[in-house]
């Protein structure tokens, strides 16, 4: 089943009866009106659990992702993308038997994850099948491609912090740039009858897939922006003249994600992008939950989360789901009041979330399912990793009439 990554776990639950539905006051709570449940009690009502994501949404992403990253704790991931290349304007006529001086791609970054001090080797081959603007392409699918006469490969260095300066560019870019003559050839080589408008160039040329070499050792995960002006294909031909073609916002995009799936994540709580790992959360036993609540309004409930073992660079934010019975994922309500009341974001080694309206609609039989799931945030367009302590707190206030 293709659906986002998503995790969630749930270590202490601690109610606070309230007159004031305001946190104000809390830290003089009288202990008689305190009940703390822990998920390592006999009688914890929850269960938690990291399982393996199936695939993840990863057409028309922000982002494209290129590369290999082995991880110690969690799943080696490999990446690589498909998409369209595109003329610059209608019409293109490059002159009778043009000669190509040279060709290059130059692609804009946007990020990484990993070790750029390691070489990296990749491969762009051409697609020998037709991608689509409006198709949903998830990170499992695969693409039919072949070679060029001669191999388009590149060894390089990443250094995504560096401007890089071409031509009379006064501002620069941080890109990486490399020879790619055989394209350049095969699109001179073109009828003027290819060359009429995108439409028809895409019937002609399909697109291209990158991809890092089957020898690729354990280096980082590139970030590619495609839709900077600055990532293109750029020919220079006739000594004197050149034409760029643009990868473009226009262009089909796809991110390809190769996943371990070897590895036993059953004694470890973990989050992971690139169709990786999240934790499914259970309610077992909401019974005593809902005895303790029938009489009360809940006026807030925090769940946190303390990430740990930081040996992977944590993701920034995370996000909370619920499922439900169909195994369809559906975003919290309690998100519609804005961003910042929700939570997510990684505070002094926590995700907190507020999930004060689906406890609520919860404990009220509102939902036939009571599963949670913690997921990254930007899953297709990040390789980040978060590991989760199991002491996870859902801290509840509430007025009792």
């Amino acid at each position: 089943m293709k659906q986002p990554i998503l995790l969630l776990w749930l270590s202490a639950i601690t109610l606070f009866s309230c007159t004031d539905p305001q946190i104000i006051g809390l830290e003089i709570q009288p202990e008689g009106d305190k009940i703390t449940i822990s998920s390592t009690s006999n009688d914890s009502p929850f269960t938690a659990l990291t399982k393996k994501v199936d695939s993840v949404r990863s057409s028309q992403t922000v982002y494209a992702l290129l590369g290999n990253y082995e991880s110690a704790n969690l799943l080696d991931a490999k990446a690589s993308f498909s998409t369209h290349l595109r003329l610059s304007d209608n019409a293109v006529a490059f002159g009778t038997n043009p000669v190509l001086d040279s060709a290059v791609m130059t692609l804009a970054y946007a990020g990484y994850y990993g070790d750029t001090t390691i070489e990296m080797n990749i491969q762009v081959e051409q697609l020998s099948e037709e991608i689509y603007d409006t198709t949903t392409y998830f990170s499992d699918d695969v693409f039919s491609t072949s070679p060029f006469s001669s191999p388009l490969e590149c060894s390089f260095f990443p250094t995504p912090n560096t401007l890089r300066y071409r031509d009379t560019d006064t501002v620069g870019v941080k890109s990486l740039s490399f020879n790619a003559n055989q394209i350049g050839q095969l699109i001179l080589d073109a009828s003027t009858d290819n060359l009429v408008d995108n439409d028809v160039f895409v019937l002609f040329f399909k697109g291209l897939h990158f991809s890092v070499s089957s020898a690729q050792p354990s280096s980082s995960i590139l970030y590619f922006n495609l839709i900077d002006g600055g990532s293109k294909l750029t020919i220079y031909y006739n000594d004197s003249l050149s034409y760029d073609l643009l990868f473009s916002a226009a262009a089909t995009r796809v991110n390809h994600f190769e996943m371990q799936d070897d590895l036993d994540v059953q004694n470890m709580l973990a989050v992971q992008s690139m169709a990786g790992l999240e934790v499914h959360l259970d309610f077992n036993n909401l019974q005593s939950l809902k005895e303790s609540l029938s009489d009360k309004i809940i006026n807030q409930a925090l769940i946190s989360f303390t990430e740990q073992n930081a040996t992977d660079l944590p993701h920034s934010s995370l996000s909370l789901v619920r499922l439900d019975t169909n195994g369809t994922r559906y975003f919290l309500e309690d998100i519609l009041e804005g961003q910042s009341h929700f939570g997510g974001e990684l505070t002094d080694n926590i995700y907190s979330f507020n999930i004060t309206k689906f406890l609520q609609n919860l404990v009220q039989n509102e939902y036939e399912a009571n599963t949670l799931i913690l997921v990254p945030t930007g899953e297709s367009v990040n390789a980040n990793r978060t590991e989760i302590n199991q002491n996870i707190e859902l801290n509840i206030i509430y007025t009792e009439f």
